[in-house]
């Protein structure tokens, strides 16, 4: 949405989809871990993980190159959330944000 000449906002709504291996690899606690976390014992299974939604600003003063912030937040769900990694050591609610310079051919 052009906010004025050379800025736009951008608004955008995203979740994302891990399969069993990412889901284990990254929230599921075997016995080895376990053993060096003291967490308890945990399987991921694949579904959706994540939901969110962000907002770009992007400026573009020159003739090709500009500049772009984002600002997001994301939510875990399923058994994401559910994971003991998450509930006793992490956080459900994901923050996140940068700045980058682009340049248009």
């Amino acid at each position: 949405m052009p906010l004025d000449e050379g800025v736009k906002l951008g608004i955008s709504l995203f979740t994302s989809y891990a399969d069993d291996d990412y889901m284990e690899t990254y929230f599921g606690v075997d016995a080895n871990n376990r053993n060096r976390s003291g967490l308890p014992l945990y399987e991921a299974e694949g579904g959706m993980k994540d939901f969110g939604g962000m907002l770009n600003l992007a400026y573009a003063p020159w003739k090709h190159w500009g500049i772009t912030g984002i600002l997001g937040l994301k939510a875990l769900i399923g058994d994401a959330a559910d994971s003991p990694v998450v509930d006793q050591e992490g956080s459900e609610s994901q923050l996140f944000g940068g700045v980058m310079a682009t340049y248009a051919f």
